[in-house]
């Protein structure tokens, strides 16, 4: 495992899923940004990705049995995120939150909604293990981080350019 993989990794566990008799990797997101990092990641990994419109939005999709694999078993089995070091859960939560957070304005916080519960306790795990405050709320499915957290987040995990981006005020 490296910093890019975990990186990959929090994307695809977040939005992308294994497709084609488990050989695909499927990434499924509006943010240009985001894609490009994606086909960006997928190529340093030797693969060659293709980026497609559907009826349902955008994809980007490659074939690579092995990243596949990776990606099936982080999905299937959440708990084996907390083998990784401090550092690469860092880049992992990274890619997560960029797939599956989203900055609110009132109050300023950041949300990350996961029906998923084994999965939701599993990255509450990892932000608690690195020092950030989590808020839960079993209702609605979702994890948050307000305040002085949110900011140390944001600064820590580089998610300025993305919140802050032209097309992305709200969304991570």
């Amino acid at each position: 495992m490296n910093a890019r993989k975990a990186l990959f990794l929090g994307l695809m566990v977040a939005d992308g899923c294994v497709s084609g008799y488990d050989t695909h990797v499927e990434f499924f997101n509006e943010n240009p940004q985001l894609r490009h990092l994606v086909i960006t990641l997928i190529r340093e990994f030797g693969r060659n990705p293709r980026e497609r419109r559907r009826w349902n939005g955008w994809k980007v999709y490659a074939y690579a049995p092995e990243l596949a694999e990776e990606v099936r078993r982080y999905k299937e089995h959440p708990e084996l995120l907390l083998k990784l070091s401090d550092e690469h859960a860092k880049h992992f939560l990274r890619g997560f939150i960029l797939g599956d957070g989203s900055l609110t304005s009132y109050p300023v916080k950041i949300e990350i909604v996961q029906f998923d519960t084994k999965r939701r306790k599993v990255i509450k795990t990892l932000l608690e293990r690195l020092g950030y405050i989590v808020g839960e709320s079993m209702r609605w499915k979702k994890l948050w981080i307000t305040g002085r957290q949110q900011e140390r987040l944001v600064k820590e995990l580089e998610l300025e350019a993305f919140i802050f981006g032209p097309k992305s005020k709200h969304a991570l």
